[in-house]
């Protein structure tokens, strides 16, 4: 089996694609009470208890799917 050496890496010369920015915005205290009060008599019980948690830890939607 013949090795065959490159001069130079051919990965070298491609450029890697530029992520867009992202600014979080995070909810104020009115938007959380509100939520807290729509969750109320909300007839998912799973769904309620997601949503609170990720507004009381801050967890990601896959941190919850994967507790």
């Amino acid at each position: 089996m013949a090795l065959e050496y490159l001069a130079a890496n051919p990965c070298g010369k491609v450029k890697s694609p530029k992520k867009d920015s992202f600014e979080a915005k995070p909810l104020t205290q009115e938007d959380v009470q509100r939520v807290l009060q729509l969750l109320i008599g909300h007839p998912s019980p799973q769904f309620s208890m997601a949503c609170r948690l990720a507004l009381a830890t801050g967890m990601r939607r896959g941190e919850i799917c994967g507790l």
